[in-house]
């Protein structure tokens, strides 16, 4: 099963790259594969968090999740080293708390460094995310969309 993401310039820099998911209602999807806790112990899982930031009052602390990522074959985008270890997927709020409480979110990974060159001309492109749970920390498979 595919998730849509985007790759993202996550701090506007250049040297930030992500993958990054902002739609809600795909991380809600997201939820019911990434069902590992995250690693401060805070969430069960994703859905846990998703639950809790949706009637929030103030800030929820992030959901994080360690993953690995492999970048498959894309004739658009190639990135050196295909496979990036120990990465950490985050899901965070987005903006101020909505007047009727909750929060918008978006989950991001930060890539590794060496692939910032190669996928920062392509800022905001659709890519597909599969995501492959484990028990202490989850494979994402990315490909073109």
């Amino acid at each position: 099963m595919g998730f849509d993401f985007k790759i993202w310039d996550q701090a506007n820099d250049g040297q930030t790259m992500a993958i990054r998911v902002d739609s809600v209602d795909e991380l809600l999807r997201l939820s019911a594969v990434s069902t590992g806790p995250d690693i401060a112990g805070n969430w069960e899982n994703l859905r846990d968090y998703l639950d809790h930031a949706a009637a929030a009052a103030a800030e929820p602390v992030p959901y994080v999740r360690h993953v690995d990522i492999l970048w498959q074959l894309d004739p658009d985008v190639v990135v050196p080293s295909p496979y990036s270890q120990n990465r950490r997927f985050r899901v965070t709020y987005t903006g101020r708390v909505r007047t009727g409480g909750g929060f918008a979110s978006q989950g991001y990974c930060v890539v590794d460094p060496m692939w910032n060159a190669a996928l920062q001309p392509h800022h905001q492109r659709p890519i597909q995310v599969e995501w492959h749970r484990g028990e202490n920390q989850d494979l994402l498979v990315v490909g073109p969309r």
